[in-house]
């Protein structure tokens, strides 16, 4: 057993063979310490999680038996968020094993961070993230077509670059590697949901409700099903089935802004405007940034006529990124009703170069 010294020196050497150089050949020992290393961390994160998720998990359930729901929310989504951090460091390392040389050498940049990518499922607006940012679509399909070429059973490269060509809004391509993927694991739930994200996308509403019914027979607590096919079962106008199906979402994952906003979207249509601000005013809670709940509750807001609470959602919601024409002339409108006439021109001025532009929003 080597001491920490020996193994600090290793990692070193490893890195300063690899850091800056396209195409490196190491000698068989080198590559086998750096295999070893990337085993090593990977059992070091291993013990990690098991040391502070179970710290974690204790907060969480003292908030809970103590009725404090306020703080047992905060425990759970940061407990998910360090989980899923963690899951994605694991990952990687497993993943960069199964690379070909050089490729894994390339991208040994120090303990835990990998340049390799790790797919999320394809939601309505994040279709891929990647360990470390700067990569280009392009790269990243880049990579997932080296990794398939070594070795074209790995189901969760094509998945992955599935989710990638989705991003570049390139459905075919999508597809084709979603059915791939499902093709050589055929059991794995998320994948049904990104092909059927991207057959709703390309406008094959028949397909994608098969794909969600079938993630969702497969395994039944599977949230991101029931809100994909909650968001199908919207845009096809059938409200009732998307409130069932996003109710659903919550009560399996109760702490995901993202249900909350879209079953107020659900009860915006149905006309249930309190229903709805109720929604969005808890995925406001969840996630301080979820600058579409803002916008959502700014619009009913300005609809029941509370303009000045629509003025503020409205704002939050333009700084946390929103655009679009429409946005800018319902604040304009809620300004206008306020007495705020150089605010209602100037967000007037500011929608219709938008709408020069061609943005809606």
């Amino acid at each position: 057993m080597k001491n920490e010294s020996s193994h600090d020196t290793d990692r070193e050497e490893i890195m300063e063979s690899t850091i800056g150089h396209d195409h490196v050949s190491l000698k068989p020992d080198t590559r086998a310490r750096l295999i070893r290393s990337m085993r090593e961390l990977r059992s070091e994160i291993m013990q990690l999680d098991r040391i502070d998720s179970t710290d974690m998990k204790r907060q969480r359930d003292e908030a809970f038996d103590a009725y404090d729901m306020d703080k047992f929310l905060r425990w759970e989504k940061a407990l998910n968020d360090y989980c899923f951090r963690l899951r994605l460091a694991v990952d990687s390392i497993t993943l960069a094993e199964a690379l070909p040389v050089p490729a894994a050498e390339r991208r040994w940049k120090g303990p835990g961070w990998l340049k390799v990518i790790r797919s999320r499922r394809l939601g309505e607006r994040k279709c891929c993230e990647e360990i470390l940012g700067g990569i280009s679509g392009e790269r990243v399909v880049w990579d997932l077509t080296k990794i398939i070429d070594y070795d074209p059973n790995m189901a969760f490269a094509y998945d992955a670059r599935g989710i990638s060509y989705a991003e570049q809004d390139r459905f075919d391509l999508a597809l084709a590697d979603f059915t791939q993927a499902i093709t050589l694991n055929p059991k794995q739930s998320g994948i049904y949901v990104n092909r059927g994200i991207a057959y709703s996308k390309s406008g094959n509403d028949e397909l994608a409700m098969q794909d969600f019914n079938t993630a969702i027979a497969l395994d039944p607590f599977l949230a991101e099903g029931y809100s994909a096919r909650g968001l199908a079962c919207l845009f096809r106008g059938e409200l009732k089935d998307a409130l069932s199906d996003f109710g659903r979402a919550i009560t399996i994952d109760p702490v995901e802004s993202r249900f909350y906003t879209n079953r107020g979207n659900v009860y915006d249509e149905l006309g249930e405007k309190d229903l709805a601000i109720v929604d969005y005013t808890t995925a406001i809670f969840m996630n301080r940034k979820d600058a579409c709940a803002y916008a959502n509750r700014g619009f009913v807001l300005y609809e029941k006529g509370q303009f000045r609470r629509a003025v503020r959602d409205l704002s939050k919601a333009i700084n946390l990124g929103v655009s679009g024409e429409n946005i800018y002339l319902k604040r304009a409108a809620a300004y206008r009703a306020i007495g705020k006439y150089k605010e209602s021109d100037q967000d007037t001025l500011w929608a219709l170069e938008l709408q020069g532009k061609g943005y809606k929003g």
